[in-house]
């Protein structure tokens, strides 16, 4: 019972952010679903990862995503995000900042996307991250470099069609 008791707590405590994390790499339609199936193999796995539980669950989120990715390497990672409308002119320029860095991040390639969320989203460091996808560090380092190369591009391009 107290295994049991444990990995409810973490998950009281963790959830949120791991659906924070899941949204940022798959995208909003899918990351519940990545969640349910990281956390069922956080429990399958609670006497090993009960020590140290959060990167536990993000190696095994991330991989989850990766191994989402290959399998649907034809398709994009997300459908695109539905239109938001709010009140304020400062919550839409909020709103219209976050859409424009997801759309632009979805548009990555797989790995730079998961390097550039589990290391600036997620703040883990390059050996982390490297853990995480199963990657050196040297590797971690190239594809953050040209992942935020691409999302400047993006971003500045997004920029100059609406002014």
């Amino acid at each position: 019972m107290r295994d049991e008791e444990e990995f409810v707590s973490y998950v009281r405590a963790d959830g949120s952010e791991l659906l924070r994390l899941a949204t940022l790499l798959v995208g909003h339609v899918d990351a519940d679903d990545l969640v349910q199936t990281c956390l069922i193999r956080v429990l399958g796995a609670w006497q090993r990862a009960r020590e140290n539980p959060r990167p536990y669950s993000r190696r095994v989120l991330a991989r989850l995503a990766t191994d989402r990715w290959r399998r649907l390497l034809s398709r994009p990672a997300h459908d695109p995000l539905p239109a938001v409308v709010v009140s304020t002119d400062d919550r839409i320029a909020e709103v219209d900042a976050r859409d424009a860095v997801i759309r632009a991040l979805s548009q990555l390639p797989a790995r730079q996307r998961a390097t550039l969320v589990l290391r600036y989203f997620e703040q883990l460091s390059e050996a982390e991250t490297a853990d995480a996808l199963g990657v050196s560090p040297g590797t971690v380092k190239t594809h953050a470099a040209r992942g935020l190369d691409s999302l400047r591009r993006s971003l500045s391009t997004s920029e100059g069609h609406h002014a």
